[in-house]
């Protein structure tokens, strides 16, 4: 079983260095690539390449999670259940992470800075459970080392406007069925979307609309000729043919 306190290859790491190392093993041999592409390094059994192969080899060999033993696995999720436990003492809730209400972000930070250790080396215990029985790095869980999938819900603390993200307020369909105290008496905003009116109301209105721009018309046409009966008061002035 590999150091626990040294950082080890998730899978996707794991399939790209496996990839690479075929390339190469192609190249130093004069063959193609495992994709059909020529060779990136010139010349086959370049010590270019045989260099590289070495470096990814060491790499896979001190740093790739292995097959356990079943004392091993027994052992190590012993481990992880204990980190696990007391990781999350003290972790914020998905609601606390989601509308950050005042002290959220130094809570988090100084959480973080404590278990930073211990959540580094719960990682790799992750890592290295999930590569336990030797499957290949594409059949692995990717999300194993992920240690938000135990971050707490938390409570909805509804509308708080101290919060980064103050929220809203809205009944779900099951509160809205279980409502005990039925309609509201006053004329809501819900209520007036809801009615329908009858199509004596509707031209009821298009009729007052319709008055309602005659007398527009009318007062705008009062207002031109006002300076023409203002001028006659005031000079005497007769239009042509008085």
């Amino acid at each position: 079983m590999k150091d626990l306190d040294k950082n080890l290859l998730r899978p996707a790491q794991i399939e790209e260095l496996e990839g690479e190392r075929e390339n190469l093993e192609a190249v130093i041999h004069g063959g193609r690539t495992v994709d059909g592409q020529l060779p990136g390094y010139r010349g086959a059994g370049s010590g270019e390449a045989r260099r590289k192969l070495r470096s990814i080899e060491k790499m896979l060999t001190d740093q790739a999670p292995e097959r356990l033993t079943d004392t091993e696995k027994d052992r190590l999720s012993k481990v992880e259940k204990e980190l696990r436990d007391k990781i999350t003492y003290g972790m914020l809730s998905k609601e606390e992470m989601r509308k950050a209400p005042p002290t959220a972000v130094d809570r988090h930070r100084r959480w973080e800075s404590v278990n930073k250790k211990d959540i580094f080396r719960w990682k790799n215990v992750k890592v290295q459970l999930s590569a336990a029985d030797g499957e290949p790095a594409s059949l692995r869980d990717r999300d194993a080392a992920n240690l938000e999938q135990f971050r707490p819900e938390g409570i909805n603390q509804g509308i708080r406007t101290d919060n980064f993200i103050p929220g809203v307020h809205a009944m779900s369909l099951l509160a809205k069925e279980n409502w005990p105290l039925g309609e509201p008496k006053c004329d809501t905003a819900v209520a007036q979307n809801k009615r329908v009116m009858s199509e004596s109301q509707k031209e009821k209105l298009r009729v007052n609309a319709q008055k309602a721009r005659e007398m527009k018309k009318k007062k705008q046409e009062e207002l031109r000729i006002l300076p023409v009966v203002l001028a006659t008061k005031v000079v005497g002035f007769k239009p042509a043919g008085e």
